[in-house]
């Protein structure tokens, strides 16, 4: 704990900014209580992984801002049968974009299978 401390007072002297994540937020820590002030005296931010309607309301939201429309259909299939973390959706949805664009079709959930099923056949 002294490193820390250390490094904690050695960069606010530098003027330079520190990230720090936690189990907890700092005043709960189990600190030396002057590190755990100075801790919780910076900005703090609680992050939390999103719900499944937060990444269908991504999803609907990044797609409406790229012209595209996306039926909750598609959105269920992607959330169903792509990587669910927020990169890996995004990534899919610029691929269904491109498809769609590349095809003239809308996007469904049958252009979105045949897209899945190219990329995933695609040598890696």
């Amino acid at each position: 704990m002294l490193a820390l401390f250390r490094t904690f007072n050695s960069a606010r002297l530098a003027g330079l900014a520190l990230l720090l994540s936690g189990s907890a937020p700092p005043l709960e820590l189990k600190l030396r209580e002057d590190l755990r002030t100075r801790i919780g005296s910076a900005i703090v931010y609680q992050v939390k992984p999103l719900s499944d309607e937060d990444k269908a309301a991504t999803l609907r939201s990044q797609a409406s801002q790229r012209g595209l429309r996306m039926e909750g259909e598609v959105i269920g299939y992607m959330l169903r049968h792509t990587a669910r973390d927020l990169p890996s959706l995004m990534a899919v949805l610029d691929a269904l974009d491109q498809a769609s664009l590349e095809r003239k079709r809308p996007v469904t959930v049958p252009l979105l299978k045949e897209m899945l099923t190219k990329f995933n056949d695609k040598p890696g």
